[in-house]
């Protein structure tokens, strides 16, 4: 499956998820909380995602790379540069939902090089009041949410769910060789049975090629009719079964190309995971102390918390701990801290 793209070079986005009911992690210094380095726990509610004010204000948003708030008091679009836009499609179905459209040449590269996920960029409220939604607790209620803009970021909020194109563009590696699984990397003894294998056919094709040469220089001598039939059905049976090995090479050697290329998927994924993991514990030594990295990035993430002494929702360790080390470098807003609830304070939100 490929990217679509229109008449005129744009790629156009339908039905897209832009953000969903539930409860997310949010840095305090991010929300106007008292304690500005603690992670909270917030509702965004359905009536809140389904409100006609809501839906309305991210119709016709500008599209951009990463986050900044943009126009009255912020950033001109035009200087951070805008990249798309959201449409007039947008909709409350479990969910809130619209079209995009991507104009430019370097976010469409950036989406086929597999940046894709969506951030919103808005205006908001928040009332501290704790509560449970499905189980769930949280500690303040996201209100009068207003859209600004939709970014494309690496990693965002929402998840992988929210993105804009479809897992289906993503390349899968199959293979059907009984004792390798879908997608698995070939051990060493399984690459050397292959290759032993396709040595094997070489080996026969030699066998017969020269058993060929023979028979041919048998033909050139004085024979009877029933002689030179039979001469002729053991070249068929020889030309069938050269014909047979050639089509087993072919098919074993592109057996070969497919797990390469699964091979050369597998590293490339790992380098990225190792160069998240450097950039995770690098910002986080400042925080904890030196300490040795876990093999996986979820691994760290979850170290990473336990030192810290904050919790996270299951799956959403990576997000937290980033959101957190992203924060917490941010300088306090000079709010006055205070125990009782607050109402009605507006902050930038970046669903990231």
């Amino acid at each position: 499956m490929t990217i679509p793209i229109d008449d005129n070079g744009y790629i156009p986005v339908k039905n897209r998820l832009l953000s969903k009911v539930g409860v997310f992690p949010y840095l305090g210094s991010s929300i106007g909380a008292t304690d500005p380095n603690k992670v909270y726990m917030v509702y965004r509610p359905e009536s809140e995602l389904s409100n006609e004010e809501t839906i309305n204000s991210f119709k016709l948003v500008p599209l951009i790379d990463e986050h900044e708030m943009l126009g009255k008091d912020a950033t001109a679009p035009e200087k951070k540069g805008i990249h798309g836009t959201s449409g007039e499609d947008v909709y409350f179905d479990n969910g809130l939902f619209g079209n995009l459209k991507v104009y430019s040449e370097s976010m469409k590269n950036l989406i086929e090089g597999g940046k894709k996920e969506l951030s919103l960029g808005y205006k908001c409220k928040y009332i501290f009041e704790s509560g449970e939604y499905n189980g769930q607790k949280y500690d303040a209620i996201q209100t009068s949410i207003r859209g600004n803009h939709i970014a494309l970021v690496d990693e965002g909020r929402m998840g992988k769910e929210v993105s804009v194109v479809d897992e289906a563009l993503k390349t899968v590696v199959t293979m059907d060789r009984n004792d390798i699984k879908q997608g698995e990397i070939m051990t060493e003894e399984q690459l050397k049975a292959l290759m032993d294998a396709l040595n094997s056919i070489g080996s026969k094709l030699d066998t017969l090629v020269s058993t060929e040469k023979e028979e041919i220089v048998e033909d050139e001598k004085p024979t009877d009719e029933a002689t030179d039939k039979d001469v002729k059905a053991e070249d068929e049976e020889i030309s069938k079964a050269m014909d047979s090995l050639k089509k087993e090479n072919e098919a074993l050697s592109k057996k070969l190309d497919g797990m390469d290329s699964a091979i050369e998927t597998k590293v490339q994924e790992r380098i990225e995971e190792i160069k998240a993991i450097d950039s995770m514990t690098a910002k986080a030594k400042d925080f904890i102390g030196a300490f040795d990295s876990k093999e996986t990035l979820i691994d760290n993430a979850k170290y990473i918390l336990d030192k810290l002494g904050m919790d996270s929702v299951d799956g959403q360790e990576v997000a937290t701990i980033n959101g957190y080390l992203a924060g917490a470098k941010i300088q306090t807003n000079g709010m006055d801290k205070q125990d009782k609830k607050v109402y009605g304070t507006s902050f930038d939100v970046f669903d990231k």
